[in-house]
């Protein structure tokens, strides 16, 4: 059974969060529970973790942006969860241009609401938008006119 996009992102962002916890996936024990949990078959759960370990390896260039656009908390005050949304939009964001950036954001937002607040939902909104006007947004050309 296929696992729809919105369901894909909440599984990653479980694993990114339980990976706050523990830096090892345990293959072993999240396949199975991953399977019954989202009704997928292990190469839906594959998929999953393998997305997720990609977002783990960017985290680093994350978590600086998010520490450089975060006027409000330093890195280690923002609770987990929100971290772990903000890791992932901003991976979606910088490193998969397939995904339009209003999916990013709105995705980002939808998890917040799910699994934090609505002041996390804010707050995110805010730092993805003050990094992708900064980073992602097209900025003209200094050989145009």
């Amino acid at each position: 059974m296929a696992l729809p996009k919105k369901k894909f992102r909440e599984a990653v962002l479980q694993i990114l969060f339980c990976n706050q916890f523990s830096s090892a996936f345990e293959e072993q024990a999240l396949i199975p529970f991953m399977m019954r949990e989202f009704q997928v078959t292990k190469r839906r759960v594959r998929e999953v973790l393998a997305f997720a370990s990609n977002v783990l390896e960017k985290a680093g260039e994350c978590d600086a942006l998010i520490a450089r656009f975060s006027h409000e908390f330093s890195l280690e005050r923002i609770p987990w969860v929100e971290r772990s949304v903000l890791r992932l939009a901003l991976f979606e964001l910088l490193f998969q241009p397939e995904i339009p950036p209003k999916v990013a954001f709105s995705e980002a937002i939808r998890l917040a609401r799910k699994f934090a607040t609505r002041e996390s939902a804010r707050f995110i909104h805010a730092l993805l938008d003050a990094v992708y006007k900064d980073s992602c947004a097209e900025k003209p050309s200094l050989s145009a006119g």
